[in-house]
């Protein structure tokens, strides 16, 4: 691995598996490192192939002795944080205590950590990273002398303040007394914690597009409402956390870097009768309050509105719901090994994508939840506008989703029945292959509806409908989920021709809902055909606005698949961009080095 000495949050890194990618990826590094640190100095490392990336937080103070005798440095380490989930090296989903970490290794972890501060003689906040095997085997990467844009999950499951613990240090205090006794008391040497942590870093970037920074005006900005922070051991609670540095009506530039806010969950679980104590060290109750994280942090980004740049709030979404997540298998190649180029967690509503029964169950799961929805949806929006339905009020809908032409997610009966209990909604799936068009009975998924809420009157153009669903089919308890679950399904858009833009479990998706007889004869629509290619086979496009550093062609060259083309300098990050087909030849470079583009700018023409 090449790395810049100064460097950190990614840049400047290459990964090199051959003397060619050495040769390709030494200057790049070098021209990063000189543009984010001022130093283009770099070094090699030995790569460890699918580590999980682990960092202790600390806290180191000199106490002065008040009996004249010599002052001593004491450190505290804290919780381990889990760093894992990364793109271009740089880390977006983090999370304390890790699932990997025996205690036996944390203690090993505290030991080496502690004598390196003291041996430096280090005071402050800061963190030292490793990179820990599948064995327990870790390494050292190196030690931030400063705090992290992570610090927030280790200030959630402890309740210390790590700003104001580093000021103090500054102003020349000790490090408080209880909370050095609480680490020498624990059975792993850290600060005891109380539940478990989920941060997610909110980017403007597009996943689908190999993470490409996007820039332009924060159009729409709405955070999930965040809850007051308290650790007790006695209640089972959830607490969201919002760290962000942009406001609705900011504007994403390509001079810095694309972090737009940072989101974070913590969930505690209630303490049993013998066990009222902070914990310190990893348990059911741990993986239980981790559980809890993830489902709060699952709403929490359902409810988080971004509009005019793309974001990374749907891939994090589809990262935190992936089995290998769920169930802490998540090394440093987590996103390599699971999401291709450009699926980005973008789609996930197709059943074929799903590897295993349970998968496909899960996914048809939702796919009913969100048709529920959408008919609510469409039923709420026609009432408040007066719109006729073309057919009896309480006749059944059919709700199409991912469009009339694409068969990935499929078609769904919906409609409603009053009982004693209240107003179920009650669906099933249309298939192809059945001879005649079912009637509204035998229904495979029943919902009881609580409550249905829409925010339209206070945002109009981008409204969230909540909807309080119970779910009452017998086979809900194989389904692996709460009975009762309240959905947050943002409403994108509404075309004239009734397609619902909805956004919900991570997913985009067109929902569609119509009549039984439009239904009908929309089958007989021929489906639009497919827009032309062919520009892009010709042209190359800048994805991004930045400025050209360099073309790796020339004119009159002949270009292989996956050949390097030129590099495209935003956000302070090299973006190489690459050739899509073989056989190619360069016509015309249409821009000079040193130039400012724009997205969609011409870079390069091919015969």
């Amino acid at each position: 691995m090449i790395k810049a000495t100064a460097g950190g949050g990614g840049k400047g890194m290459r990964i090199c598996a051959s003397d060619e990618d050495v040769m390709r990826g030494y200057p790049l590094s070098v021209s990063e490192a000189e543009t984010f640190f001022g130093d283009g100095r770099v070094f090699l490392e030995k790569y460890i192939e699918s580590p999980h990336h682990i960092e202790i937080q600390i806290l180191a103070a000199v106490n002065s002795s008040s009996s004249g005798g010599e002052d001593t440095l004491e450190c505290v380490c804290f919780p381990e944080r889990e760093c894992s989930i990364q793109r271009r090296n740089q880390k977006i989903v983090e999370e304390s205590p890790s699932v990997l970490l025996t205690d036996e290794t944390r203690r090993d972890m505290v030991r080496q950590v502690t004598d390196l501060v003291l041996i430096v003689g280090y005071t402050s906040a800061g963190t030292v990273e490793f990179l820990v095997d599948q064995n327990q085997n870790f390494y050292f990467l190196e030690m931030n002398t400063r705090l992290q844009v992570e610090h927030p999950v280790t200030e959630m499951i402890t309740g210390v303040d790590l700003v104001e613990e580093m000021i103090r240090i500054a102003a020349g205090y000790p490090i408080s007394p209880l909370l050095l006794e609480s680490a020498r008391n624990s059975p792993t040497g850290m600060v005891p914690h109380e539940g478990h942590a989920i941060e997610c870093r909110i980017y403007a970037e597009d996943p689908q597009r190999n993470f490409l920074p996007s820039t332009g005006p924060l159009l729409q900005y709405r955070e999930p409402v965040s809850s007051p922070h308290e650790l007790n051991a006695s209640t089972n609670c959830t607490t969201i956390r919002v760290d962000s540095g942009v406001i609705e009506g900011s504007t994403i530039t390509q001079y810095y870097d694309p972090l737009m806010a940072k989101l974070i969950t913590h969930a505690t679980t209630p303490a049993t009768a013998s066990s009222a104590t902070p914990s310190t060290s990893t348990s059911t109750s741990t993986t239980t309050a981790r559980t809890n994280a993830i489902d709060e942090m699952l709403t929490a980004l359902d409810r988080f509105v971004i509009t005019g740049v793309q974001h990374n709030l749907r891939f994090l979404h589809s990262v935190l719901r992936h089995p290998k997540f769920f169930v802490g298998r998540t090394p440093t190649n987590f996103i390599a090994l699971h999401y291709s180029e450009k699926q980005g967690g973008g789609g996930g509503l197709a059943l074929n994508n799903a590897s295993s029964l349970s998968q496909r169950n899960e996914l048809l799961h939702r796919h009913f939840q969100l048709a529920t929805m959408a008919f609510l949806i469409r039923e709420y929006r026609d009432e408040k506008s007066g719109k006729v339905f073309q057919g009896a009020p309480d006749s059944p809908r059919v709700v199409v989703l991912n469009g009339l032409f694409e068969d990935t997610a499929g078609s769904f009966l919906v409609w409603t029945e009053h009982t004693s209990l209240g107003r179920m909604v009650l669906s099933r799936q249309l298939h192809s292959s059945e001879p005649e068009f079912p009637t509204p009975t035998d229904a495979e998924y029943q919902t009881l509806l609580h409550s249905f809420d829409c925010d339209d009157d206070v945002h109009p153009l981008h409204p969230i409908a909540t909807g309080l669903l119970e779910n009452t089919t017998e086979s809900s308890s194989a389904m692996n989920t709460s009975p009762t679950v309240c959905h947050h399904v943002q409403i994108h858009s509404d075309d004239e021709c009734g397609v619902l833009s909805l956004q919900c479990h991570g997913i985009l998706v067109p929902a569609l809902a119509m009549s039984v007889e439009e239904y009908q004869l929309a089958k007989h629509m021929r489906p639009p055909l497919p827009p032309s290619t062919s520009i892009s086979n010709k042209q190359l496009l800048s994805p991004m606005p930045g400025v050209l550093l360099g073309f790796a062609v020339r004119e009159g060259d002949v270009v292989e698949l996956d050949q390097e083309l030129c590099t495209v300098e935003a956000m302070k990050m090299q973006n190489v961009l690459r050739s899509t087909r073989k056989g190619g030849v360069v016509t015309k470079l249409c821009v000079d080095v040193g130039d400012t583009v724009r997205p969609e700018d011409v870079l390069i023409e091919f015969d």
